[in-house]
Protein backbone atom coordinates (compact mmCIF):
# COMPACT_ATOMS: atom_id res chain seq x y z
CA UNK A 1 0.00 0.00 0.00
CA UNK A 2 1.60 3.04 -1.18
CA UNK A 3 1.85 5.96 1.86
CA UNK A 4 0.22 9.17 0.79
CA UNK A 5 1.86 12.11 1.81
CA UNK A 6 -0.02 15.73 1.99
CA UNK A 7 1.67 17.94 -0.27
CA UNK A 8 -0.31 21.07 0.50
CA UNK A 9 -0.47 22.36 4.26
CA UNK A 10 -4.34 22.27 5.31
CA UNK A 11 -4.69 24.40 8.22
CA UNK A 12 -7.80 24.82 10.98
CA UNK A 13 -8.11 28.75 11.45
CA UNK A 14 -8.28 30.79 14.89
CA UNK A 15 -10.47 33.57 14.58
CA UNK A 16 -10.07 35.99 17.28
CA UNK A 17 -13.26 36.21 19.86
CA UNK A 18 -13.82 39.79 20.73
CA UNK A 19 -15.59 39.17 24.04
CA UNK A 20 -18.70 40.28 23.52
CA UNK A 21 -21.75 38.37 24.09
CA UNK A 22 -23.74 36.77 21.42
CA UNK A 23 -20.48 36.63 19.56
CA UNK A 24 -20.18 33.13 19.71
CA UNK A 25 -20.45 32.01 15.79
CA UNK A 26 -17.64 33.91 15.11
CA UNK A 27 -15.51 32.73 17.73
CA UNK A 28 -15.27 29.66 17.04
CA UNK A 29 -12.95 27.61 15.00
CA UNK A 30 -14.64 27.65 10.91
CA UNK A 31 -14.60 24.03 9.31
CA UNK A 32 -11.99 23.11 6.69
CA UNK A 33 -13.56 21.43 3.70
CA UNK A 34 -11.83 20.65 0.49
CA UNK A 35 -13.23 23.29 -1.52
CA UNK A 36 -12.98 26.96 0.04
CA UNK A 37 -15.69 29.16 0.33
CA UNK A 38 -15.78 32.97 0.03
CA UNK A 39 -17.24 33.07 2.84
CA UNK A 40 -14.08 31.80 4.86
CA UNK A 41 -11.08 33.96 6.37
CA UNK A 42 -8.04 34.44 3.59
CA UNK A 43 -5.89 31.63 4.05
CA UNK A 44 -3.12 33.21 5.86
CA UNK A 45 -5.25 33.70 8.63
CA UNK A 46 -4.71 37.29 8.88
CA UNK A 47 -7.19 39.18 7.12
CA UNK A 48 -11.43 38.94 6.77
CA UNK A 49 -13.11 38.09 3.75
CA UNK A 50 -14.90 41.87 2.38
CA UNK A 51 -17.85 41.28 1.38
CA UNK A 52 -19.56 44.66 1.31
CA UNK A 53 -19.05 45.74 -2.16
CA UNK A 54 -19.03 49.48 -1.35
CA UNK A 55 -16.12 48.52 1.20
CA UNK A 56 -14.53 46.45 -1.49
CA UNK A 57 -14.62 49.57 -3.85
CA UNK A 58 -12.96 52.20 -1.14
CA UNK A 59 -10.17 49.23 -0.78
CA UNK A 60 -9.20 49.18 -4.65
CA UNK A 61 -9.64 52.63 -4.86
CA UNK A 62 -7.14 53.25 -1.96
CA UNK A 63 -4.96 50.97 -3.63
CA UNK A 64 -5.43 52.18 -7.50
CA UNK A 65 -4.16 55.69 -6.11
CA UNK A 66 -1.08 54.75 -4.31
CA UNK A 67 0.04 53.16 -7.77
CA UNK A 68 -0.95 55.65 -9.68
CA UNK A 69 0.41 58.21 -8.39
CA UNK A 70 3.51 56.56 -7.70
CA UNK A 71 4.37 56.61 -11.67
CA UNK A 72 2.73 59.77 -11.64
CA UNK A 73 5.66 61.17 -10.45
CA UNK A 74 7.60 59.01 -13.20
CA UNK A 75 6.05 60.94 -15.80
CA UNK A 76 6.50 63.88 -14.43
CA UNK A 77 10.33 64.11 -13.93
CA UNK A 78 10.74 62.27 -17.91
CA UNK A 79 8.85 65.56 -18.94
CA UNK A 80 9.86 67.72 -16.58
CA UNK A 81 13.10 67.40 -16.12
CA UNK A 82 14.85 69.95 -18.80
CA UNK A 83 13.20 72.24 -16.43
CA UNK A 84 14.41 70.46 -13.14
CA UNK A 85 17.92 70.38 -14.57
CA UNK A 86 17.93 74.28 -15.38
CA UNK A 87 16.96 75.47 -12.00
CA UNK A 88 18.53 73.03 -10.02
CA UNK A 89 21.88 73.29 -12.45
CA UNK A 90 22.09 69.16 -12.79
CA UNK A 91 25.40 68.18 -14.56
CA UNK A 92 24.59 66.41 -17.94
CA UNK A 93 26.36 63.02 -16.30
CA UNK A 94 23.30 62.72 -13.98
CA UNK A 95 20.80 63.90 -15.94
CA UNK A 96 19.89 59.85 -16.04
CA UNK A 97 19.87 59.17 -11.87
CA UNK A 98 16.31 60.92 -11.06
CA UNK A 99 14.78 58.85 -13.16
CA UNK A 100 16.50 55.54 -13.43
CA UNK A 101 17.46 55.45 -9.81
CA UNK A 102 13.35 55.11 -8.87
CA UNK A 103 13.35 52.08 -10.43
CA UNK A 104 16.84 50.64 -8.45
CA UNK A 105 15.98 51.00 -5.25
CA UNK A 106 12.63 49.75 -5.79
CA UNK A 107 13.91 46.89 -7.61
CA UNK A 108 16.47 46.32 -5.24
CA UNK A 109 13.60 46.87 -2.32
CA UNK A 110 10.67 44.64 -3.30
CA UNK A 111 11.81 41.41 -2.06
CA UNK A 112 13.00 42.71 1.39
CA UNK A 113 9.30 44.73 1.71
CA UNK A 114 7.04 42.10 0.74
CA UNK A 115 8.41 39.89 3.37
CA UNK A 116 8.35 42.61 5.86
CA UNK A 117 4.75 42.64 5.11
CA UNK A 118 4.09 39.27 5.65
CA UNK A 119 5.47 39.77 9.31
CA UNK A 120 4.11 43.06 10.49
CA UNK A 121 0.81 43.35 8.59
CA UNK A 122 -0.46 44.51 5.11
CA UNK A 123 -2.33 47.27 6.39
CA UNK A 124 0.83 48.84 8.39
CA UNK A 125 3.59 48.47 5.51
CA UNK A 126 0.75 50.03 3.32
CA UNK A 127 -0.07 53.49 5.58
CA UNK A 128 3.71 52.98 5.97
CA UNK A 129 4.32 53.43 2.51
CA UNK A 130 1.93 55.82 2.13
CA UNK A 131 2.38 58.56 4.03
CA UNK A 132 6.93 58.06 3.10
CA UNK A 133 5.39 58.62 -0.84
CA UNK A 134 4.04 61.50 0.70
CA UNK A 135 6.63 62.84 2.53
CA UNK A 136 9.26 61.81 -0.19
CA UNK A 137 7.10 63.71 -3.24
CA UNK A 138 6.60 66.79 -1.05
CA UNK A 139 10.48 66.28 -0.49
CA UNK A 140 11.24 66.33 -4.46
CA UNK A 141 8.83 68.95 -4.59
CA UNK A 142 11.40 70.75 -1.93
CA UNK A 143 14.90 70.14 -3.73
CA UNK A 144 17.47 72.77 -3.97
CA UNK A 145 19.91 70.41 -5.70
CA UNK A 146 20.65 67.95 -8.35
CA UNK A 147 21.90 65.67 -5.44
CA UNK A 148 18.70 66.23 -2.89
CA UNK A 149 16.00 65.40 -6.03
CA UNK A 150 17.70 62.02 -6.90
CA UNK A 151 18.11 61.18 -3.13
CA UNK A 152 14.63 61.84 -2.50
CA UNK A 153 13.72 60.27 -6.05
CA UNK A 154 15.66 57.35 -4.56
CA UNK A 155 13.25 57.13 -1.40
CA UNK A 156 10.08 57.66 -3.70
CA UNK A 157 11.58 54.11 -5.44
CA UNK A 158 11.92 52.29 -1.80
CA UNK A 159 8.17 53.39 -1.21
CA UNK A 160 6.99 51.90 -4.10
CA UNK A 161 8.77 48.73 -3.05
CA UNK A 162 6.88 49.49 0.13
CA UNK A 163 3.17 50.19 -1.55
CA UNK A 164 3.61 47.20 -4.33
CA UNK A 165 3.40 44.19 -2.39
CA UNK A 166 0.80 45.08 0.59
CA UNK A 167 -1.10 46.37 -2.66
CA UNK A 168 -1.22 43.04 -4.02
CA UNK A 169 -1.29 41.12 -0.24
CA UNK A 170 -4.88 43.05 0.20
CA UNK A 171 -6.07 42.56 -2.82
CA UNK A 172 -4.95 38.35 -2.70
CA UNK A 173 -6.49 37.83 0.62
CA UNK A 174 -9.11 40.83 1.19
CA UNK A 175 -11.24 40.34 -1.57
CA UNK A 176 -13.50 37.47 -2.69
CA UNK A 177 -12.53 35.03 -5.68
CA UNK A 178 -13.92 35.97 -8.44
CA UNK A 179 -15.01 39.42 -10.19
CA UNK A 180 -13.89 41.45 -7.25
CA UNK A 181 -10.38 39.83 -6.77
CA UNK A 182 -10.41 39.80 -10.73
CA UNK A 183 -11.30 43.91 -10.91
CA UNK A 184 -8.90 44.54 -8.10
CA UNK A 185 -5.76 43.31 -10.09
CA UNK A 186 -6.45 44.71 -13.00
CA UNK A 187 -7.38 48.01 -11.61
CA UNK A 188 -3.55 47.51 -10.20
CA UNK A 189 -2.19 46.69 -13.79
CA UNK A 190 -3.69 49.78 -15.13
CA UNK A 191 -2.76 52.20 -12.13
CA UNK A 192 1.05 51.78 -13.70
CA UNK A 193 0.76 53.35 -17.40
CA UNK A 194 -2.46 55.47 -16.49
CA UNK A 195 -0.61 56.97 -13.58
CA UNK A 196 2.93 57.76 -15.90
CA UNK A 197 0.53 59.23 -18.70
CA UNK A 198 -0.94 61.46 -16.26
CA UNK A 199 2.36 62.31 -15.28
CA UNK A 200 3.34 63.53 -18.97
CA UNK A 201 0.15 65.26 -19.24
CA UNK A 202 0.00 67.06 -16.11
CA UNK A 203 4.00 67.37 -16.04
CA UNK A 204 3.96 69.30 -18.95
CA UNK A 205 1.21 71.89 -17.79
CA UNK A 206 2.51 72.46 -14.66
CA UNK A 207 5.96 72.92 -16.02
CA UNK A 208 5.41 75.53 -18.71
CA UNK A 209 2.74 77.63 -16.46
CA UNK A 210 3.44 77.38 -12.73
CA UNK A 211 6.77 75.10 -12.63
CA UNK A 212 7.59 71.95 -11.92
CA UNK A 213 7.33 71.32 -8.42
CA UNK A 214 3.89 71.98 -8.33
CA UNK A 215 3.20 68.76 -9.53
CA UNK A 216 5.05 67.22 -7.07
CA UNK A 217 2.93 68.93 -4.24
CA UNK A 218 0.01 67.79 -5.87
CA UNK A 219 0.84 64.15 -5.96
CA UNK A 220 2.41 64.71 -2.36
CA UNK A 221 -1.52 66.39 -1.57
CA UNK A 222 -3.39 63.75 -2.63
CA UNK A 223 -1.12 61.10 -1.49
CA UNK A 224 -1.54 62.24 1.78
CA UNK A 225 -5.22 62.32 1.67
CA UNK A 226 -5.20 58.96 0.32
CA UNK A 227 -2.89 57.91 3.66
CA UNK A 228 -5.87 59.30 5.96
CA UNK A 229 -8.15 57.41 3.92
CA UNK A 230 -6.59 54.35 3.99
CA UNK A 231 -6.42 54.43 8.25
CA UNK A 232 -10.89 53.93 7.97
CA UNK A 233 -10.50 51.83 4.77
CA UNK A 234 -8.09 49.15 4.60
CA UNK A 235 -8.73 46.33 6.37
CA UNK A 236 -7.11 45.28 9.53
CA UNK A 237 -4.42 42.53 9.77
CA UNK A 238 -3.87 40.56 13.08
CA UNK A 239 -0.11 40.38 13.96
CA UNK A 240 0.77 36.98 15.80
CA UNK A 241 1.79 37.09 19.44
CA UNK A 242 4.64 34.48 18.24
CA UNK A 243 6.53 37.74 16.55
CA UNK A 244 6.24 39.59 19.31
CA UNK A 245 7.73 37.45 21.92
CA UNK A 246 10.50 36.15 19.48
CA UNK A 247 11.65 39.66 19.35
CA UNK A 248 11.42 40.37 23.05
CA UNK A 249 13.16 37.36 24.04
CA UNK A 250 16.07 37.45 21.57
CA UNK A 251 16.59 41.43 22.41
CA UNK A 252 16.34 40.06 26.13
CA UNK A 253 18.75 37.51 25.51
CA UNK A 254 21.41 39.41 24.64
CA UNK A 255 21.37 41.70 26.62
CA UNK A 256 20.72 39.36 30.01
CA UNK A 257 22.70 35.98 28.48
CA UNK A 258 25.78 37.27 30.34
CA UNK A 259 24.61 36.97 33.25
CA UNK A 260 22.77 34.13 34.13
CA UNK A 261 23.99 30.53 34.50
CA UNK A 262 23.46 29.19 30.48
CA UNK A 263 21.86 25.93 31.39
CA UNK A 264 19.55 27.23 33.42
CA UNK A 265 18.35 30.23 30.96
CA UNK A 266 17.80 27.06 28.48
CA UNK A 267 16.33 24.84 30.76
CA UNK A 268 13.54 27.35 31.77
CA UNK A 269 13.36 28.70 28.36
CA UNK A 270 12.82 25.05 27.08
CA UNK A 271 10.23 23.94 30.19
CA UNK A 272 7.89 27.15 29.09
CA UNK A 273 8.12 26.15 25.33
CA UNK A 274 7.18 22.77 25.89
CA UNK A 275 3.65 23.62 27.07
CA UNK A 276 2.92 25.33 23.69
CA UNK A 277 2.49 22.15 21.53
CA UNK A 278 0.71 20.61 24.77
CA UNK A 279 -1.69 23.52 24.49
CA UNK A 280 -2.16 22.83 21.00
CA UNK A 281 -2.68 19.05 21.23
CA UNK A 282 -5.47 19.84 23.72
CA UNK A 283 -7.12 22.61 21.73
CA UNK A 284 -10.92 21.91 20.93
CA UNK A 285 -12.06 23.62 17.38
CA UNK A 286 -15.24 25.11 19.53
CA UNK A 287 -12.61 26.89 21.89
CA UNK A 288 -11.89 30.89 20.74
CA UNK A 289 -8.67 31.89 19.95
CA UNK A 290 -7.68 33.38 22.91
CA UNK A 291 -8.44 30.73 25.67
CA UNK A 292 -5.60 28.25 23.69
CA UNK A 293 -3.74 29.22 20.54
CA UNK A 294 -3.11 32.82 21.98
CA UNK A 295 -0.97 31.54 24.29
CA UNK A 296 0.55 28.67 22.66
CA UNK A 297 1.89 30.73 20.06
CA UNK A 298 3.57 33.34 22.73
CA UNK A 299 5.29 30.22 24.13
CA UNK A 300 6.44 28.85 21.30
CA UNK A 301 9.47 30.97 19.98
CA UNK A 302 11.06 31.13 23.42
CA UNK A 303 12.94 27.90 23.85
CA UNK A 304 14.11 28.11 19.56
CA UNK A 305 15.18 31.59 19.98
CA UNK A 306 17.14 31.91 23.15
CA UNK A 307 19.09 28.17 21.91
CA UNK A 308 19.81 30.31 19.11
CA UNK A 309 21.96 32.95 20.78
CA UNK A 310 23.31 31.26 23.24
CA UNK A 311 24.53 28.17 20.43
CA UNK A 312 26.35 30.93 18.31
CA UNK A 313 27.91 31.96 21.04
CA UNK A 314 29.34 28.48 22.25
CA UNK A 315 30.33 27.57 18.80
CA UNK A 316 32.15 30.87 18.54
CA UNK A 317 33.56 30.05 21.53
CA UNK A 318 34.77 26.96 20.68
CA UNK A 319 36.24 27.50 17.52
CA UNK A 320 39.57 29.53 17.46
CA UNK A 321 39.42 33.11 15.76
CA UNK A 322 40.51 32.41 12.21
CA UNK A 323 37.80 29.79 11.67
CA UNK A 324 34.57 32.23 13.08
CA UNK A 325 32.80 31.73 9.76
CA UNK A 326 33.15 28.28 9.60
CA UNK A 327 31.71 27.79 12.85
CA UNK A 328 28.62 30.06 12.14
CA UNK A 329 28.32 28.05 8.87
CA UNK A 330 28.45 24.60 10.97
CA UNK A 331 25.54 26.24 13.59
CA UNK A 332 23.39 27.53 11.15
CA UNK A 333 23.93 24.41 8.80
CA UNK A 334 22.88 22.00 11.62
CA UNK A 335 19.55 24.37 12.36
CA UNK A 336 18.46 24.55 8.60
CA UNK A 337 19.06 20.65 8.74
CA UNK A 338 16.98 20.31 12.03
CA UNK A 339 13.88 22.23 10.61
CA UNK A 340 13.78 20.72 7.40
CA UNK A 341 13.93 16.87 8.97
CA UNK A 342 11.56 18.26 11.92
CA UNK A 343 9.12 19.25 8.84
CA UNK A 344 9.78 15.83 6.93
CA UNK A 345 8.95 13.77 9.96
CA UNK A 346 5.94 16.10 11.09
CA UNK A 347 4.57 16.16 7.84
CA UNK A 348 4.08 12.17 7.59
CA UNK A 349 3.72 11.53 11.18
CA UNK A 350 0.17 13.82 10.26
CA UNK A 351 -0.52 12.37 7.36
CA UNK A 352 -0.15 8.77 7.99
CA UNK A 353 -2.26 9.22 11.41
CA UNK A 354 -4.62 10.70 9.03
CA UNK A 355 -5.14 8.27 6.45
CA UNK A 356 -5.34 5.77 9.71
CA UNK A 357 -8.37 7.77 10.60
CA UNK A 358 -11.75 5.66 11.23
CA UNK A 359 -13.14 9.03 8.59
CA UNK A 360 -13.78 8.12 5.43
CA UNK A 361 -13.29 11.74 4.09
CA UNK A 362 -9.58 12.58 4.95
CA UNK A 363 -9.55 16.04 3.80
CA UNK A 364 -12.59 16.69 6.95
CA UNK A 365 -11.44 18.69 9.93
CA UNK A 366 -12.05 15.70 11.84
CA UNK A 367 -9.58 13.40 10.37
CA UNK A 368 -7.15 16.46 9.84
CA UNK A 369 -7.33 16.94 13.47
CA UNK A 370 -6.73 13.51 14.20
CA UNK A 371 -2.97 13.84 12.80
CA UNK A 372 -2.44 17.52 14.03
CA UNK A 373 -2.99 16.46 17.38
CA UNK A 374 -0.38 12.92 16.63
CA UNK A 375 2.19 15.92 15.48
CA UNK A 376 1.65 18.66 18.55
CA UNK A 377 2.26 15.11 20.53
CA UNK A 378 5.06 14.07 18.80
CA UNK A 379 6.84 18.13 19.73
CA UNK A 380 5.65 17.64 23.24
CA UNK A 381 7.67 14.83 23.61
CA UNK A 382 10.43 16.37 21.80
CA UNK A 383 10.87 19.26 24.01
CA UNK A 384 10.33 17.29 26.38
CA UNK A 385 13.87 15.97 25.83
CA UNK A 386 15.34 19.21 24.91
CA UNK A 387 14.58 19.83 28.61
CA UNK A 388 16.81 16.69 29.61
CA UNK A 389 19.14 17.31 27.25
CA UNK A 390 20.14 20.69 28.32
CA UNK A 391 20.68 20.10 31.71
CA UNK A 392 22.99 16.85 31.03
CA UNK A 393 25.00 18.68 27.96
CA UNK A 394 24.91 22.39 29.27
CA UNK A 395 25.32 22.06 33.23
CA UNK A 396 29.22 22.52 32.96
CA UNK A 397 28.86 25.37 31.13
CA UNK A 398 28.71 28.38 33.20
CA UNK A 399 28.45 31.82 31.53
CA UNK A 400 28.58 33.11 28.07
CA UNK A 401 29.27 36.39 26.81
CA UNK A 402 31.43 37.79 29.29
CA UNK A 403 34.01 40.29 28.60
CA UNK A 404 37.70 38.74 28.85
CA UNK A 405 40.72 40.94 29.83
Amino acid sequence: MATQVLTKVQSVELQPTSGLAGSAPAETLPDVSRDSSPATPADDGEMPIIHSKTRATFVVAELLGLNLFGSFCNGVVVVGLPAMAASLHIDEGLLVWPTSVFYLTAGSCLLLAGSITDVIGTKTMSLIGAFAAAASAMACGLAQSGGQLIAFRALQGITNAIIVPSSVSIISTSLEEGRPRNLGFACLGFAGPIGFSLGLVLGGVFADRTGWRAAFYLAAAITFALFLVGVWTLPKTIILPSLISGALTNISTGIFVNRMPVMWSVLISSTLSTAAPLLMALIKPSWPYWYDAFFAQILAPLSCDILFTVGLLVVSDVFPTHMQALSGAVFNTCAQLGTAIGLTVTSLIAASVTNASLDTDKASPNALMVGYRAVFWTMFAAMALVCVLSVLGLRTVKQLGVKRD
